[in-house]
């Protein structure tokens, strides 16, 4: 019996061979595949230019734990298991002269991972020994690779001469250099050096696979300055036959290797600096006519890094980026298939100097996670991937019919693949809360309420309670913690297809005696199973199916930074103090809830999150905007921070509480503005940060100053509440 992907879709299936009855049998696993949903950062620790990160279980305690190497420090990240985890940082060493590059592998064979640097203006690679088997604990003893590897950019463990024990291998650009370091005694007590070539001209990287299936491993390298990717074959007699791949890669930065298109050999991954490329080299060596070159995209401007993983856990590789000149960590979703193509998400716009990335499971949720490194701002920062086996997108429109009020429109997606089972809808658990968050108990439910019933849409995407097909009715309201559950009919979604329901009540008195109510949708293991098997579904934002509490509560909140004035000379007068004009800055709430902005964080500087704490009971309101005095005098007031802002520009960042992560909820990093003007969301694309001509602290941003004044009458509509 073994587990193999054996039909290429991402999970593992069985294969069983029977003595008696002679057979081989293959059991497909049906699972109903995934989104993959990758934002929140958390900044996990900032050194001075951090460039390279990497994950690996240094304590053997089942989680991951996480690597980086800045200028002067390479450091490992211990997890803590939690859900979200949080990493405490350890230094390995703070004497690099110029740190490139981090790796880890089991170089003394010991059954612990050993940790890999490469200092560039040294010219050393280092390995550093984990004594955890030893000791029980993790500490670490330096051992010397080389210290003639000139200018040395990355270092990186394999078995090369497929010994048993794992080897050193890097690119240099000093010496166009890429070698590999034969690991004599399987201990890591010496090494040997072999020169694999000395004419990767400015060589930035290096990588192992097998391209051409013969079981041992090649070597490839990406050069800056002759613009080549290339590959070696692992001859096994200690020469390397060298093959170019491109010569017109401009800048060659960054080369990786990986199965893209599924069909069972190793195919490259490069990108090129100064052609803004990511491009992939499909292996065709056994069709006899070498590679064909694919674009990903030729808009990554200055891209540093790329790698290739199943992000959304559909059976294809995915590639996550870190693009460099515009701060930006990206995942392109493939389409799978033997010529895929990929579709862009920007995970983060604000990795300062992006330059490296890394997958891996960092929470233990069973999904990959994205890890960056960024130059500029040396943070070290994670993203949690918070994908789903199905999606719920909630609206509450204020829309009555047939004497009921629609609570909640919501459309049930499901993320499988065409071909994965249907999923079915079986209960929605629903939570009853008033504007401000409080929850209502079953009596006051039952005071307001006749009736709430569910509905499925007819396909027109309107709620018509007279011609959509009723799915429940409930007329008591058993209410625990402002929730209860209604149980539904099994109501079949397709793989990859949607369906509209909408949740509506029939108030005892008014029409409008829900205009203050709130209800939501709570996704739990009971919302929805797997139409074939029974077995309950992953709802995305759902850490796992026995997680208790409201999955929505990963969610980041639905709050922006939308105005700012650094240097305010005359427009904003403190309430506090009369006469004095401090600066400012305006968050807004783009939902219709209130939001308690207690225990979040604000900071100038992305290196402390801590800054300043939002004292608890603060709340903004529906769509409603909330303005702090940044006097450096909190003191003063809740609305009042510990820092100013600087008039010469910085960042301005929101972290979320503590309990989520201290994810970034929001960030602007604004240059100079000068005195009394606001620097703002553009009216037009809120996307986009200008300059305004009107500032607005407290109301809508306004581009243009108005003229006048102009008052309405209300207009009432018929069957709404006003």
């Amino acid at each position: 019996i073994d587990v193999a992907d054996i039909d290429g879709d991402g999970d593992q299936d069985i294969l069983v061979a029977s003595r008696f009855d002679d057979k081989i049998s293959i059991y497909v696993n049906n699972t109903i595949h995934r989104s993959a949903i990758i934002n929140g950062e958390r900044i996990v620790a900032t050194y001075k230019e951090t460039r390279s990160v990497a994950a690996a279980d240094l304590d053997n305690d089942g989680d991951m734990d996480l690597l980086s190497t800045s200028s002067h420090i390479v450091a490992w990240h211990e997890n803590d298991g939690d859900r979200p985890p949080r990493f405490a940082s350890h230094t390995i060493v703070d004497n690099l002269l110029a740190g490139r590059w981090v790796d880890t592998g089991d170089l003394d064979g010991d059954g612990d991972i050993d940790v890999l640097a490469a200092d560039r203006d040294a010219n050393t690679i280092w390995w550093f020994e984990n004594r955890f088997n030893q000791s029980g604990a993790v500490t670490f003893t330096p051992h010397l690779v080389v210290n003639d590897a000139l200018g040395v950019r990355d270092v990186h463990a394999a078995d090369i001469d497929g010994d048993g024990d794992m080897d050193v291998y890097s690119a240099s650009d000093t010496d166009n250099t890429i070698a590999w370091y034969e690991n004599l005694d399987g201990r890591g007590t010496s090494f040997a050096r072999h020169n694999v070539t000395q004419t990767a001209m400015y060589a930035r990287s290096s990588y192992a696979a097998d391209i051409d299936g013969d079981g041992r491993l090649d070597l490839m390298s990406a050069s800056a300055r002759d613009d080549r990717v290339a590959w070696y074959r692992n001859t096994g007699g200690g020469v390397w036959p060298e093959y170019t791949i491109i010569n017109t890669a401009d800048g060659a930065q960054f080369i990786y290797a990986a199965d893209i298109d599924s069909d069972g050999d190793a195919d490259l991954l490069a990108v090129s600096e100064r052609d803004n490329t990511i491009a992939w080299l499909a292996n065709r060596l056994r069709a006899g006519r070498g590679f064909d070159h694919y674009i990903v995209s030729n808009q990554a401007a200055g891209v540093h890094a790329a790698i290739a993983s199943d992000m959304d856990g559909d059976g294809d590789l995915d590639i996550v980026a870190a693009v460099e000149y515009s701060d930006e960590i990206i995942w392109y979703e493939s389409s799978g298939g033997y010529t895929p193509s990929f579709t862009a998400h920007v995970i983060s716009a604000f990795a300062d100097v992006a330059h490296g990335v890394f997958a891996a499971d960092l929470d233990n949720d069973g999904d990959l996670d994205v890890l960056s490194a960024s130059r500029a701002d040396g943070k070290i920062a994670w993203y949690e991937n918070r994908g789903g086996q199905y999606g719920i997108r909630e609206a509450r429109p204020q829309v009555s019919a047939g004497g009921q009020q629609l609570m909640v429109d919501m459309i049930l997606s499901s993320r499988g693949r065409p071909g994965d089972p249907a999923l079915e809808l079986r209960a929605l658990t629903l939570r009853f809360q008033t504007k401000d968050g409080r929850r209502l108990t079953g009596a006051q439910a039952a005071e307001l309420f006749a009736r709430i019933a569910i509905y499925r849409d007819n396909g027109d995407g309107a709620f018509n309670p007279a011609q959509d097909a009723l799915a429940a009715s409930e007329t008591t309201f058993p209410l625990n913690n402002g929730e209860m559950t209604v149980s539904l009919p099994n109501l079949p979604t397709q793989a990859a297809a949607s369906d509209r329901y909408f949740v509506a009540v029939e108030p005892k008195n008014s029409i409008c005696a829900a205009e203050n109510i709130r209800i939501s949708v709570i996704t739990n293991r009971r919302t929805a199973a797997d139409i074939t098997t029974g077995f309950p579904l992953l709802a995305e934002y759902m850490r796992d199916l026995d997680a208790s509490g409201d999955p929505n509560f990963a969610r980041k909140p639905a709050l922006i930074i939308n105005e700012l004035m650094p240097d305010n000379v005359s427009t904003l007068e403190d309430p506090q103090e009369p006469g004095e004009y401090p600066d400012w800055f305006e968050l807004y709430n783009t939902n219709d809830l209130y939001i308690d902005l207690g225990g979040m964080y604000l900071s100038d500087d992305p290196n402390n999150l801590r800054t300043h704490r939002i004292p608890d009971g603060v709340i903004i309101p529906p769509f409603g905007y909330l303005v702090f005095i940044a006097d450096g005098e909190p003191e003063q007031g809740p609305l009042h921070t510990s820092f100013r802002l600087s008039k010469g520009g910085e960042p301005l960042v929101l972290f979320d509480i503590d309990e989520r992560g201290n994810q970034v909820i929001d960030v602007v990093d604004f240059d100079s503005v000068p005195a009394d003007v606001a620097f703002g969301r553009s009216p037009a694309d809120a996307k986009v940060w200008i300059e305004l001509k009107t500032p607005t602290p407290g109301r809508f941003n306004l581009d243009e100053p108005p003229t006048d004044f102009v008052f309405l009458p209300a207009i009432i509509y018929p069957g709404t509440c006003n």
